[in-house]
């Protein structure tokens, strides 16, 4: 089904704000909502191996009643491989119920097992039964730590988010500016951060 990514709101939640992604959908079959998913590198998460994490954040949601959001762990049988086929979930999905354009904060707990971490993990939040849109889906300061304690969300400089994005994709032009909108713009060297991985330059 269609889904429009709007702009990044801020919701105000008590004395916290914090910034979100509101998520569009026209319509709805039925099944399933939009998935919000985050995918960590081993590198990033094998010392969660054998312990207990907490997951934590906000939801909001404009649908017709109240929504169970699913909140879901996996773990992937492939080095930092995401595929499909590769996932399966380290327990079952926990379940948080949220009241009609009410900014709802959740907490859930997963107990890992001993290797569950080593090759990655995905956090999935998604909701079920959907049957009438149009829906605007809200998720803010989702946060996943070690420990059975949800702490206070950390809200990361702006330079730090940019260069842990720049890992996965990155352009020669301005961070504001589209590509291939300006002729004399973007002809320069680039490359402001190492990529994760072999890159992929596309030149048009």
């Amino acid at each position: 089904f269609p889904v429009t990514i709007a702009n990044a709101y801020v919701f105000q939640f008590g004395n916290a704000p914090g910034k979100g992604l509101y998520i569009s959908v026209p319509s709805l079959n039925g099944s399933q909502g939009p998935v919000f998913e985050q995918r960590i590198e081993a590198v990033n998460c094998y010392d969660l191996s054998g312990r207990q994490v907490t997951i934590s954040g906000l939801l909001t949601h404009t649908h017709t009643a109240p929504i169970s959001f699913l909140i879901g762990l996996q773990k992937t049988a492939v080095l930092d491989n995401f595929a499909e086929t590769n996932m399966s979930n380290i327990s079952t999905p926990q379940s948080v119920s949220c009241p009609i354009n009410i900014v709802t904060p959740f907490t859930v707990t997963f107990n890992l097992g001993a290797t569950d971490a080593n090759n990655g993990l995905r956090l999935q939040i998604y909701s079920l039964g959907l049957a009438t849109g149009p829906v605007l889906f809200g998720i803010s300061n989702i946060q996943l730590e070690a420990g059975p304690t949800a702490t206070p969300f950390e809200a990361r400089p702006i330079g730090t988010e940019l260069a842990l994005c720049q890992r996965y994709f990155q352009k020669s032009y301005d961070t504001n500016t589209a590509v291939g909108s300006v002729t004399d713009a973007g002809v320069t060297g680039w490359r402001s951060t190492m990529y994760r991985d072999w890159e992929t330059i596309l030149i048009g």
